[in-house]
């Protein structure tokens, strides 16, 4: 398997600008890209999908110009229950962060990771500034420092200096997978496996857990026959985030309705309990539009009040995603509440991709590059998430 959230806007701006070790043994002529005409790789790496969720992307990288000719792929589960096209645009979310035909995206830190940074060693040194700067041995402290610099900056003036020409064109697209729910999709039916056939290539993809519904044994509390809470956010669709090492995500904010008092009492994931809220801020706005905010672990009773608006700014942990470069995710969120004595819920589809900058995917994957290294050493640590 391979692997903080922010807003659109940001996640745009730092995929476009930042860019990880190499694998050792390589050449001069191996320090940038290569070129292979027959590339191409589907991310469907830690796929954690209920397709009751309704829609997801796969994301496609190819060395050639693609069309929906020349590709054509399939589930190992009934191809009445799914449709799952080529699609040029398949988020708009994926269109945004980053060009899909030009190498604009091609970094600093990836041409780092190809000239053979050792990143493990950057963190040592890192870490040993870091050590003196507490000790109050701020000369050593800079030493340490200047060392770890010295790994990295005659890459900068060597990268200004960089052809784009030499720079192979990396084109990006997307598989869109819908449920067709016309068909009447069995109960817990699951796919294991994605075969993709791009210009009469073929690859079979192993997806670790794609199904249709609840998995067996988990009860749900209904929801109210009145929606004394009401979600005004039916869905959070494909919404992108980069890699965290702790698996961390910022959701969109979530609008709520309260028709009377009641008691929320945790925020869980219909088949993935391992998620958590690592936390909730809670913005509540009364007739004298007044908002009054306080924060909420999620997993703990606070009480609403009725005619109150209420929206939920929420962070959440999942350890599927941590330290990975790539995943899919989709799930039903549910928040429960209990209103008289009774358990409710209010139901919201969840569905977003982990990605990173196409050409760390290329080098890892086409040129073996340890990119990983460079998340692990650099990435996550210059990004507390």
């Amino acid at each position: 398997m391979r692997s903080k959230s922010i807003s659109l806007v940001a996640l745009v701006s730092i995929i476009l600008l930042t860019g990880c070790g190499s694998s050792s043994g390589k050449t001069e002529t191996e320090r940038l890209p290569s070129y292979n005409p027959d590339f191409f790789y589907l991310e469907t790496d830690n796929c954690y999908v209920d397709l009751y969720a309704d829609a997801v992307f796969f994301r496609l990288l190819s060395c050639k110009p693609l069309t929906k000719d020349d590709v054509s792929a399939r589930l190992n589960i009934p191809a009445t229950y799914y449709d799952l096209s080529f699609n040029e645009n398949a988020s708009i979310s994926l269109v945004a962060m980053e060009a899909s035909k030009n190498h604009s995206t091609f970094t600093h830190d990836t041409y780092k990771c190809y000239r053979g940074v050792d990143w493990k060693e950057y963190r040592r040194l890192f870490d040993l500034s870091e050590e003196k700067r507490k000790e109050g041995n701020f000369e050593a402290s800079a030493e340490y420092f200047n060392q770890m610099e010295a790994l990295v900056e005659p890459f900068d003036l060597a990268f200004e200096a960089i052809n784009p020409d030499k720079i192979p064109v990396i084109y990006q697209y997307g598989l869109y997978l819908q449920v067709n729910y016309e068909n009447g999709p069995m109960e817990n039916c699951k796919a294991t496996e994605l075969t993709l056939t791009v210009n009469g290539k073929t690859q079979k993809y192993a997806l670790e857990d794609l199904i249709y519904s609840a998995k067996p044994g988990r009860s749900v509390p209904a929801v109210h026959p009145d929606n004394l809470l009401s979600s005004t956010t039916l869905a959070i669709m494909q919404y992108l985030t980069l890699p965290s090492a702790i698996g961390s995500i910022d959701l969109y904010p979530i609008r709520i309705e309260i028709g009377g008092d009641l008691t929320l009492k945790s925020i869980e994931f219909l088949n993935h309990p391992a998620i958590r809220c690592a936390n909730v801020s809670v913005t509540s706005t009364g007739e004298d539009d007044v908002p009054v905010e306080l924060a909420w672990d999620g997993n703990s009773p606070l009480k609403l009040y009725s005619g109150r608006n209420v929206e939920l700014n929420i962070t959440l942990e999942n350890p599927l995603f941590a330290g990975e470069l790539s995943g899919i995710f989709a799930d039903t969120m549910l928040i429960i509440y209990e209103d008289n004595g009774t358990e409710y819920s209010e139901h919201i589809t969840i569905s977003y991709n982990v990605a990173t900058n196409k050409y760390f995917i290329y080098a890892r994957e086409q040129d073996g590059i340890d990119v990983q290294s460079y998340f692990d050493n650099y990435f996550f640590l210059s990004n507390t998430n």
